[in-house]
């Protein structure tokens, strides 16, 4: 209703506008027709007069927004209904245009384009009521998270989702702290965030991370990284693939730090020099609590680590205390002190010791004694002992007392080993029989230097003593250097070597030198030669140059000798004794059946029993002997046999379809496999015997009317008979033949419109033409034929038919059409029409509502359709009743019109309404214009009972049940100027419909509601 008064004030404002602008509206002119206006000034052109402007609305006649609201005055006032000087209108905060542009109320406080005063206008807010000045939107959904319930859409509510902000639908919550996983930045709360942290979901505040990947060693279920699991790696922080144990104490080698369990740590070992891994190799082998690398003793007990001469070695285990170079019991053995080194076995430092040194004091580590004397010859003055003294001696170490010197070299001959000096020794002259004493008597005279004793060539040098047939003369001296029986010259001659017995000019000693042997190697007398090539047969390996060596010919029986005579006939390359073919060439020498015959010259290629032949001409693979001619044996070659793999030496062919029995899967050609027949039981050779003998598609086996068609295999009554064959298919007791309802249990046979169809299975028992379930619903009694929900037959049940008893299928009821215009359009419905009600034209005896009947009307040349016939904006009633012409628009209401309400005094009197009072029932409507324009009752504030006010359903133009800015754009868009049937709403009674007035409607009106 608030409205359908904003719109009346809007039509209203807009009729004074017109009044100013000199329209006339309601003045009645004698010749019928108004006089021509003038066009009104309108000097800012903002849609209100320059007279309007100043005499009525206040605003600025050259402004087209005296308030700056960036709405023109004109739309203020025509459209909006809001104050052209104030900006904002309601006092809200917000400028009429932006409110306009928000499309909020500018006539209502409450109604404003930032309800949540966050700064956001509506349009662009995306919580309206609630204030979000950033508009955080988490999700980027429609609603900011201020006014969204679930900020992250992960369909967990914000009230009880553990981030927010975060979707999460599974809410995972490791550390049990109210903070989801996808939101927690630490979610193993152990001081560590998520992102830096390498086991986001096992505590661990220390990061340990043995392996350095990226798992820490709380959640790395290998924390060494070796592939060997923590759970069973005798390492867990030591990478041991090998998971090597030496001491078996379930602690790897790689992190026991004594691997074999001998009490010495490992690095103790390895710095010892000690194998760790062997509990036999310790550093203190000794047992006398000084390491190895300590011990002066490392394998001697010495807990003093005495160590007399300072060596590095202790005295336990020195063998020579003093370092004296004498071992400590040598010294004890030649009475020197062990551990002095001033006190030696051998002053004399020759490496002999005392008690056996034949010089002590002079060193002589040779203790040479020439005379034997016991004094060594390093301090005898007599070496030799032949009483001259060593410095007179010609011979110091040879007794010569004569002191005899042949060659007077200043050596005796005692110790001259060439005493003539003639370059040879004296034994060498003397083992040659020459005389030692003579110059002129030497072993080598040919000088060559090779003793004649072993000289091959006295006589002649050869230095070199060469000798290649190893005969008592040099080759220097010898005429047959190589004992071949060929002399040198000879050989030279023939081009043979004279020193190689093995080169000779006959080699082959058949006394025929090379020169003219035919056969230089192979002795061959009588120099044959078969072909003539100018080889010997002796030594020609193809005596008959056939192309076959001799030796293949006499291996295959072939003469050598012979040309024509060869191992290979049929040149394939194949040796006779080698050929699978002999005759026939075939180099490849195929043999598919590998019997002695090749392929070439081979009848049954396969050995399958079949020929070749054969087989090539019933298309079978000759060299397959799989593949036959007859591959089921049964005789008969597949060109004729009926079943090629089956055998069937009879080919019966029952159905004579061409596919023996043996090989065919239907063998009478009934339609059903053989197999299927003979598990059904019937003849799988009879075609006639057939295990589906109705041809329904169902087996006997299951099928429920074996020799009735029945293909849906349809048992109503599930008795397994099925309806094709069975006599009572609802098993009612009653048979199919005298059954009104086959299908249907009716044992009582009811039939009431006695159609022959019982009413169990009839959809329309009474045969009125309503469906039974039609009837139900309307409430007729399906059994009555006379009880029918369309009653007059238009085709509109009487739930919906506005003329039950009356003929009417166009369900006409223009009722709601009051007058024409200027009333709004489209027609009021029933809804919001104050006078609307749900009958139908067609029965309905005042059509229009004026309260003239609809014959008395027609009559009277009136339209039972039209309220105001003569468009007077009177309805015909109200007329008739004044005493008015209602086919004379210029006939009017006249009289008394005490209270100015637009009902004559006498015609108040008529319809019982107060002359004093322009609204008697105070529904917001002046009585004048409920009874000549609404035809509203001026008596009752509901004139159709609908729960809305009269006021109200006439404001609401658009019938949304409200009345607003809307309603009033809409009468303003729809008429040029306010009309008379609109005045009441010159709320304030001064007379003047304007934007006060619209104000106090917007804010008097609300939503319909029961009165």
């Amino acid at each position: 209703m608030l409205r359908h008064r904003l719109l009346l004030c809007a039509s209203l404002v807009t009729l004074v506008l017109g009044l100013l602008a000199g329209v006339v509206v309601t003045q009645r002119f004698a010749d019928g027709a108004p006089p021509a206006a003038a066009a009104p000034l309108d000097t800012d052109g903002d849609g209100l007069s320059d007279l309007a402007e100043t005499a009525f609305f206040g605003t600025d006649p050259n402004n087209p927004d005296t308030d700056g609201d960036g709405l023109s005055d004109g739309i203020e006032v025509t459209v909006w209904a809001t104050n052209p000087l104030l900006p904002d209108t309601d006092g809200d905060g917000f400028s009429d245009g932006l409110e306009v542009a928000e499309a909020t109320d500018a006539l209502d406080v409450g109604n404003t384009p930032d309800p949540d005063l966050d700064g956001v206008l509506n349009s662009l807010d995306n919580c309206d009521t609630a204030a979000n000045a950033d508009q955080a939107n988490n999700d980027g959904d429609a609603l900011g998270d201020a006014c969204d319930s679930d900020d992250d859409n992960d369909t967990v509510a914000d009230l009880t989702d553990n981030c927010q902000f975060t979707p999460n639908a599974l809410q995972a919550d490791n550390d049990g702290d109210g903070q989801g996983d996808s939101c927690d930045p630490d979610d193993d709360n152990d001081g560590v965030l998520d992102g830096g942290d390498n086991c986001a979901l096992v505590a661990n505040a220390d990061q340990a991370n043995n392996d350095g990947d990226a798992l820490g060693d709380a959640c790395d279920a290998d924390d060494d990284d070796d592939g060997v699991l923590d759970v069973t790696d005798n390492c867990q922080f030591v990478g041991n693939t090998d998971q090597t144990d030496t001491d078996g104490d379930a602690q790897g080698d790689a992190c026991d730090t004594d691997d074999d369990n001998d009490g010495y740590p490992d690095t103790l070992e390895v710095a010892q020099g000690t194998n760790p891994l062997s509990a036999a190799s310790t550093p203190d082998p000794d047992l006398d609590g000084v390491l190895n690398l300590s011990d002066n003793c490392p394998d001697t007990p010495n807990p003093d680590q005495l160590d007399s001469d300072g060596d590095g070695n202790g005295d336990a285990c020195d063998a020579d205390n003093d370092n004296d170079g004498f071992a400590d019991a040598v010294e004890v053995a030649e009475g020197t002190n062990p551990l002095d080194a001033g006190s030696t076995p051998d002053p004399d430092l020759d490496g002999v010791l005392n008690s056996v040194d034949n010089c002590d004091t002079t060193a002589n580590p040779d203790q040479v004694d020439t005379d034997g004397d016991g004094q060594g010859n390093a301090c005898d003055a007599d070496d030799d002992d032949d009483t001259i003294a060593d410095g007179a001696d010609n011979c110091p170490l040879a007794a010569n007392t004569a002191q005899t010197d042949t060659d007077g070299d200043g050596q005796g001959d005692a110790c001259d080993p060439d005493d003539d000096n003639d370059g040879f020794d004296d034994l060498i002259e003397t083992a040659e029989g020459t005389d030692p004493l003579d110059a002129l008597s030497t072993p080598d005279p040919d000088l060559d230097g090779v003793l004649n004793s072993l000289d091959n060539c006295d006589f002649t040098a050869n230095a070199g003593q060469a000798n290649h047939d190893d005969d008592a003369l040099g080759d220097d001296c010898d005429a047959d250097d190589d004992n071949d029986g060929f002399s040198d010259v000879l050989e030279g001659a023939e081009g043979t070597d004279p020193i190689s017995a093995a080169s000779t000019p006959d080699p082959d000693s058949d006394g025929i030198l090379n020169s003219a042997d035919n056969c230089d190697v192979t002795p061959n007398v009588d120099q044959l030669d078969t072909d003539g090539d100018g080889q010997g047969d002796a030594c020609d390996s193809d005596d008959d140059d056939d192309g076959f060596p001799d030796a293949v010919e006499l291996a295959q029986g072939t003469d050598p000798l012979d040309a024509l005579s060869t191992p290979d006939p049929d040149l394939d390359g194949v040796l006779n004794s080698l050929d699978n073919c002999d005759l026939v060439a075939n180099a490849d020498q195929a043999n598919h059946d590998a019997d002695a015959d090749g392929d070439a010259c081979d009848s049954d290629d396969d050995d399958d029993g079949f020929s070749d032949t054969l087989e090539t001409s019933e298309g079978t693979d000759p060299i397959d002997a799989a593949s036959t001619p007859d591959p089921d044996l049964d005789g008969i070659l597949n060109s004729l046999d009926n079943c090629d793999t089956a055998a069937n030496l009879d080919q019966t062919d029952t159905d004579a379809d061409g596919q023996g029995d043996a090989c065919d899967t239907d063998d009478d050609n009934d339609g059903f496999d053989d197999l299927i027949e003979t598990a059904e039981g019937t003849d799988p050779l009879d075609a006639l015997s057939t295990p589906d003998p109705d041809g329904d598609g169902a087996l006997n086996s299951v099928d429920n009317c074996d020799l009735v068609p029945n293909f849906y295999q349809m048992d109503h009554d599930g008795d397994g008979l099925g309806d094709a064959c069975d006599d009572d298919d609802d098993n009612d007791g009653i048979l199919d033949v005298d059954d009104n309802c086959d299908f249907v249990v009716n044992v009582d046979q009811i039939d009431t419109d006695a159609d022959g169809q019982g009413n169990a299975c009839d959809l329309d028992d009474d045969n009125d033409g309503v469906s039974d379930l039609v009837e139900f619903g309307q409430g007729t009694d399906p059994l009555d034929a006379a009880s029918n929900p369309d009653p007059d037959l238009d085709g509109v049940f009487l739930s919906n038919d506005n003329c039950p008893n009356t003929y009417n299928p166009d369900q006409a009821n223009r009722n709601a059409e009051l007058i024409p215009l200027p009333k709004p359009m489209p027609p009021f419905d029933d809804t919001t029409n104050p006078i609307g009600d749900d009958v139908g034209d067609a029965c309905e005896p005042d059509i229009d509502h004026d309260g003239v009947p609809n014959a008395t009307e027609s009559g009277l040349g009136l339209s039972p359709y039209i309220a105001d016939t003569d468009g007077d904006r009177t309805n015909d009633g109200t007329e008739i009743l004044c005493g008015s012409d209602p086919l004379n628009r210029f006939s009017n209401l006249t009289g008394t019109d005490t209270d100015q309400d637009g009902l004559p005094d006498a015609c108040e009197a008529l319809y019982g309404t107060n002359p004093g009072l322009v609204d008697t029932d105070g529904d917001g409507v002046l009585d004048g214009w409920e009874v000549r324009y609404w035809m509203t009752s001026p008596l009752v504030r509901n004139t159709d009972g609908d729960g809305c006010t009269d006021d109200r359903e006439i404001a609401s133009v658009n019938n949304d049940s409200k009345v607003n800015s809307t309603d009033m754009l809409i009468l303003a868009q729809r008429f040029g100027s306010i009309t008379p049937e609109w005045g009441d709403l010159d709320m304030n009674g001064d007379g003047k419909i304007n934007s006060t007035d619209m104000l106090f409607v917007a804010k008097k009106f609300g939503y319909c509601q029961a009165t």
